[in-house]
């Protein structure tokens, strides 16, 4: 078996030169999105959009639910799909639905709408994707997605986020547009109902087939929508479809498959880049396109989009190679966005340490220096002065919706609340850069491991970390019988080995946590987080376990 493994790795290296040598002689790799499908024009405007929920009938198990059932978050027992409704989707102006308006008119239903989202679908105010007939697009798209974004104070980061990307090369954006949503729900046929004001919503391209079409992409091509996913081979899970084990649910827990016939590709990509014989830059010079790649990560690092270390972003191959590219979705979260309590490995280039491509890719200093360049490059295009723009053409709407109901039930945020949020907004390139070099001086961050009885001792391990300056690592260890260590039990400072063996502990309920640090005093904490639900809390870098 170990001869086997030997010979594989030595036929995969080999492949992978040949392939390299081949790929770099006979092909352009580079995208270049298409311009002409966005609106020239600042949009700045809000569409109305009405949308009427029918009553479910009996004989349509697919359909028979309520719009209090669609928001309740919960699962079809029959199809295990979210519930989806039958609407008559139209659009107005001003409150009324002229004759020169999209729907004007229909008593039938014209699309299904089901909740989108997966933090999302926490708020009291949903998310929704709409399906639309076929034969009667709306503004060119039978996709409709209108995202809430809960979590943005000021509901427009998004859309500022790609329409700042609309500019950038080698990576595509997507279409966006305000929408100011009205629902009214006959689904219980309560028919006196009119139709209720859903506040501000954007509305994002679906990324699709359609979509590849659109940005100059092979719409033949492989696409996948990233759940759970770190660039790990996942063996277990990520399979050909032809493997007696093969499970698609099991295997869309990590990966949406939005267009894929068999996965022969990803898994030749996910076995070179977990294999620490093959040079990570061969790995990316023939599985990925280096540019696309870099900007994509220097992107989610000028925006300190910190939701992307193994979701919100697809993964699309064109059908006749086997390059793989990064698509951004979902920057609510980012531009300042997410300011909450967090621990030190979010911040900078360690919030990626637990992605096995940048991890690799990460170590080698020459690759370190690329991307810094491809981030002073981009910021060049991300300037002040464009971000200014776009940061004044939307304050008007953000404070227009969020000071008035729905939208001020969720973040009750004054006028100078409001202002201050978005002066942050309008700062958060430069400190999100600032953070950056700090975390490039940084150890990385560890992961922490269940402690385990020898015999009257217990032994504690976590994985090493690793100091871009090659600075000596220094871990400081912390015993507690509290997840936020009101009371610290065992502290012992200046480890040099990623393991502390102590005597057995009494039964009970146990937290640890390592802090990393090098001469300099620069310090990082563990990947692992702990839920304290006695006070809703997140606890970062902190482990439990229990001694018996």
């Amino acid at each position: 078996m170990k001869y086997r493994k030997i010979i594989i790795n030595l036929l995969l290296i080999l492949l992978l030169i040949t392939s390299c040598s081949k790929q770099n002689d006979v092909i352009n790799t580079t995208i270049s999105d298409n311009s002409q499908i966005y609106d020239n024009s600042l949009n700045n405007n809000v569409k109305e959009i009405y949308v009427t929920v029918l009553p479910p009938k009996a004989n349509e198990d697919r359909y028979n639910f309520t719009f209090d059932e669609l928001n309740a978050d919960l699962t079809d027992p029959i199809s295990n799909l979210d519930p989806e409704v039958k609407i008559i989707f139209q659009e107005g102006k001003n409150g009324e639905i002229s004759k020169s308006d999209y729907g004007f008119g229909l008593t039938q239903y014209n699309a299904t709408m089901e909740q989108r989202g997966q933090s999302a679908r926490l708020s009291p105010l949903k998310s929704y994707k709409i399906n639309l007939n076929t034969k009667a697009p709306w503004d060119g798209y039978v996709t409709v997605n209108l995202n809430k974004h809960p979590f943005d104070d000021l509901r427009i980061r998004n859309k500022l986020a790609f329409d700042l990307i609309k500019d950038i090369p080698d990576i595509t954006s997507a279409r966006t547009q305000f929408i100011h949503l009205f629902i009214k729900d006959y689904s219980e046929e309560n028919y006196s109902n009119d139709f209720v004001d859903y506040g501000l919503f954007t509305q994002i391209e679906n990324i699709d087939k359609k979509y590849l079409e659109n940005h100059n992409l092979d719409p033949n091509g492989t696409l996948y929508k990233i759940e759970n996913f770190e660039f790990k081979r996942y063996e277990d899970i990520i399979m050909d479809v032809d493997d007696s084990d093969y499970s698609k649910k099991a295997f869309e827990t990590i990966l949406e498959i939005k267009e894929a016939d068999n996965h022969t590709k990803l898994i030749s990509m996910l076995d070179a880049v977990n294999n620490d014989n093959i040079n990570i830059n061969k790995v990316i010079d023939t599985y990925f396109d280096r540019e696309n790649f870099l900007t994509w990560l220097a992107l989610n690092i000028i925006t300190d989009n910190v939701d992307t270390q193994s979701r919100n972003y697809f993964l699309y191959s064109p059908s006749q190679y086997n390059i793989w590219y990064f698509i951004p979705w979902d920057y609510d979260k980012a531009l300042g966005g997410y300011e909450d309590f967090r621990p030190i490995w979010q911040k900078g280039v360690s919030n990626f340490w637990g992605n096995t491509l940048i991890n690799r890719y990460l170590r080698n200093e020459e690759n370190r220096e690329e991307l810094t360049k491809k981030i002073e490059e981009i910021s060049e295009i991300i300037n002040q002065k464009e971000i200014d723009k776009y940061v004044d053409l939307y304050k008007p709407i953000s404070l227009d919706f969020l000071t008035r109901y729905p939208d001020s039930s969720i973040n009750k945020l004054s006028d100078e609340e409001i202002n201050n949020e978005i002066e942050k907004l309008r700062k958060s390139k430069d400190v999100n850069i600032d953070e950056y070099y700090k975390s490039l001086q940084r150890p990385m961050p560890v992961f922490l491991y269940t402690p385990y009885s020898t015999g009257n001792f217990l032994e504690f391990n976590w994985s090493d970390s690793f100091d871009f300056q090659s600075d000596q690592i220094y871990y400081d260890f912390q015993l507690s019988d509290s997840p936020h260590f009101d009371n610290i039990l065992l502290e012992k400072k200046n480890l040099l080995d990623n393991e502390l063996i102590i005597d057995n502990l009494p039964a009970g309920h146990y937290f640890y946590r390592v802090f990393i640090k090098d001469k300099y005093n620069n310090t990082s904490d563990a990947f692992d987080i702990y839920y304290d639900r006695a006070t809703l809390t997140y606890c970062y870098g902190v482990k439990d376990f229990y001694s018996n």
